[in-house]
């Protein structure tokens, strides 16, 4: 496994770039803080280009399956403007801001038999509400409670298959 490191001031994301010749071969990562010695992330399967939120400061260290897995860290949480649509396979959102509830549409099931989505604090990683949708629900959307927080970010938690759009719900 290839490697290396990064130290964060703040919150940062992990983008993970395949660049294997072949299209079935995929990447691994494995992150660890360099300070505690705790998994942050193991993500395998990737192919593409895919974006992981990382909400603690720190040293982090990563290895990667083959040097064909390129791991660029960027510094903050990204910023989208709300209402915005998210791929399917490519991770975590970017962080967002809402100043209520937040409306997940799924556009794109992907072959997943559920699609579930955990909304969480873009400065703290916090868990602040999740939901499941599954392709057979007559309505497939999410509305998720940001708990009185407005920044914000999303992650999949059916292994990242679902295309999204997300925007703010009326209240």
């Amino acid at each position: 496994m290839a490697d290396a490191s990064y130290q964060a001031d703040g919150p940062w994301r992990a983008v993970v770039r395949s660049t294997l010749p072949v299209p079935t071969d995929t990447c691994e990562i494995v992150l660890t803080s360099a300070d505690t010695g705790e998994s942050v992330l193991h993500q395998g399967g990737l192919s593409g280009t895919w974006s992981f939120q990382i909400s603690h400061p720190g040293n982090f260290q990563w290895q990667v399956s083959d040097p064909g897995c390129l791991v660029e860290p960027q510094a903050g949480a990204g910023a989208v403007t709300l209402p915005f649509t998210h791929q399917a396979n490519t991770g975590d959102t970017d962080a967002f801001t809402a100043e209520g509830r937040v409306a997940v549409k799924i556009l794109d099931f992907n072959g997943a038999e559920e699609c579930g989505f955990i909304l969480r604090d873009a400065t703290t990683g916090e868990d602040l509400d999740h939901g499941t949708v599954q392709p057979t629900s007559a309505n497939t959307s999410l509305l998720l409670d940001p708990a009185g927080r407005s920044q914000l970010y999303l992650i999949d938690t059916s292994g990242r298959y679902c295309g999204i759009q997300v925007s703010s719900a009326a209240t």
